[in-house]
């Protein structure tokens, strides 16, 4: 198989796992962040809430580690940053466009319903650009 399939399919693996694996954690860390807090939200919620979408960045990367080591026939550390990179990618593009969903629902008393717009636009261009370095991580990771 070609590598190009071969990596196609590892990233496939990761979004994957993702989907299946992320959707539970969101919603707990939201609720652990947000849900059982009084107003206002502090910007110390939202580290908070950052650091459990880190760690499930993290666990979906061991997860899918020996799956995209099967995958695309890679060493087992390279395997593991394939999928770390690719994750963090996922997940910050997720958040990145979830603080764009929450700045336009300011009026709905969103979590960031008390920061001006422009924190908003700043957060959002920030997770996703750092969602775009770590998907050119990924794809300097994978096999060629």
């Amino acid at each position: 198989m070609p590598a190009s399939i071969r990596a196609r399919n590892a990233v496939a693996i990761v979004g994957l796992l993702a989907v299946v694996i992320g959707p539970i954690p969101y919603f707990v860390a939201f609720l652990f962040a947000y849900g059982f807090s009084m107003d206002p939200i502090t910007p110390g919620q939202h580290a908070f809430f950052l650091a459990e979408i880190a760690t499930l960045a993290i666990v979906v990367a061991v997860v899918a580690t020996p799956f995209v080591r099967a995958s695309a026939a890679i060493p087992w550390a390279q395997a593991f940053w394939l999928a770390t990179s690719t994750s963090i990618a996922i997940n910050l593009a997720v958040v990145g466009i979830g603080s764009i969903v929450s700045a336009m629902n300011a009026d709905q008393n969103s979590v960031t319903a008390e920061y001006p717009w422009t924190t908003d636009a700043l957060l959002a261009a920030g997770l996703i650009g750092s969602a775009a370095i770590s998907g050119w991580i990924a794809v300097r990771l994978r096999p060629r």
